[in-house]
């Protein structure tokens, strides 16, 4: 199986110039800069997340602008493996609506559209490129998807996925897309067909699209409650749960654009005592302001609690600290967390301080004091890991801040530091 997460995030920069209708509101993923460049983690850990808030109401509705999907017996084939293990078992049901439409791409190779799956919370497209001259694992590349258009529908480009079948003969994939309007009867699916030369082509491909065989809304809620975490202001908007996802949305305020991007992971769903691992988080800018969602999988038919907790939040706190060289020789508290100096060295760059933090921390105005009287600014920060020092201990973020100076150093100056914050309040939402 084979992560789009690059080439999809290339293609949406493309797409940015693409105009909605006015009515449809976009949802335009920005692309934050970091205090620190992002550390290439070690090993992978799953960490809870979470938001505490208070339901003002609370609403199970058997129908929604989604009618339930007609059963058809028959699987999108080949996907068994591909997508969720939600996705999977929809597709075993015959959850998917068949589309069957064929491209020849510049290749050669045949670009085949078998089937969609949609509800109020994502558009999913199956697809298969087949070649019987054989493909690769980079054959995913020969197009680029853009977005799926219709009547009131310009939906973008979610997430994506494929593997190589062990002939080698064929990909099988699927995308996401934002959800399409229940109003449209015919889809276009856009994108570009990139060959085998510098000559891409931008295409398109127009199918039948039927809203009634769309999958039903389980749950829909109205929370609208704010939150102060961190410095910022959440307000958690609404809650959704489809059969392929369930999805939070919100909106917050804060003066600290760096908070954005990793603060969301901080939203954990509780269900049945238990937490529900994310599937992501996105951020975006629009004409109402910034939004927030966080994504999970669908509920389980047993349903029997659920809660929406705040179990930490990125906060950004003023440190305006002098820490001399002679103080870093041992560790020193920050906002409750330790930073430790580990070595000082003269580098081909200039002067390089290596220290280690717990995982999320970042400071901001960093400088540097010389005994020769220099005040010299971070120049970059290099060499960033995220390890655990023992199996299922803690991460720590070791990385080397580099000073253009020869000279000797005195002190280091913290103008601000990011952290993460506990909250840990849990609100429950009452299930009837």
């Amino acid at each position: 199986m084979k992560e789009l997460t690059e080439r999809l995030e290339l293609q949406k920069s493309r797409w940015e110039d693409v105009l909605a209708p006015e009515e449809m509101e976009e949802r335009l993923r920005a692309a934050l800069d970091r205090v620190e460049p992002k550390p290439v983690r070690r090993r992978m850990v799953t960490r809870g997340r979470a938001a505490a808030v208070a339901v003002l109401a609370f609403s199970l509705f058997a129908g929604s602008q989604y009618h339930a999907l007609a059963y058809y017996g028959k699987k999108l084939l080949g996907f068994d493996d591909i997508g969720s293990g939600t996705l999977q078992a929809l597709n075993e049901q015959g959850l998917g609506q068949s589309v069957e439409e064929r491209v020849i791409l510049q290749d050669g190779t045949e670009l085949i559209l078998d089937g969609v799956m949609s509800d109020a919370n994502q558009f999913i497209l199956y697809y298969t490129l087949k070649n019987p001259r054989g493909l690769t694992d980079e054959s995913g590349s020969l197009f680029t998807p853009g977005r799926i258009t219709g009547f009131w529908t310009n939906a973008s480009l979610a997430t994506g996925q494929y593997r190589l079948t062990e002939d080698k003969t064929e990909i099988k994939g699927i995308y996401t897309f934002d959800p399409v309007s229940p109003l449209a009867k015919k889809l276009t699916f856009t994108f570009w067909d990139e060959g085998t030369t510098a000559q891409r082509q931008e295409r398109s491909v127009t199918f039948p699209y039927h809203p009634e065989e769309a999958m039903e809304t389980a749950l829909k809620q109205s929370i609208n409650r704010t939150l102060k975490a961190g410095g910022s202001k959440l307000t958690f908007r609404s809650i959704q749960a489809t059969p392929t996802m369930t999805l939070i949305e919100g909106t917050f305020q804060t003066d600290r654009e760096r908070v954005l991007e990793r603060s969301m992971d901080g939203v954990e769903l509780m269900v049945n005592g238990k937490p529900m691992e994310a599937q992501g988080t996105g951020v975006s800018h629009t004409a109402k302001g910034r939004l927030f969602e966080v994504k999970f999988d669908a509920l389980p038919s047993d349903l029997k609690s659920l809660q929406i907790v705040l179990k930490d939040f990125l906060t950004y706190e003023k440190l305006n600290r002098k820490l001399t060289f002679a103080e870093l020789a041992q560790p020193q508290a920050l906002a409750g967390e330790e930073l430790r100096l580990l070595e000082t060295k003269h580098g081909a760059e200039g002067l390089e301080v290596t220290i280690e933090t717990s995982e999320e921390v970042r400071f901001d105005d960093v400088s540097l004091g010389t005994k020769e009287g220099e005040r010299v600014p971070l120049e970059a920060t290099i060499n960033q890991t995220i390890e655990a020092k023992e199996e299922g201990g803690p991460f720590y973020n070791k990385r080397t801040l580099v000073f253009k100076t020869k000279g000797e150093p005195d002190f280091l100056q913290l103008g601000g530091m990011y952290y993460r914050k506990a909250y840990n309040e849990t609100i429950d939402i009452p299930i009837r």
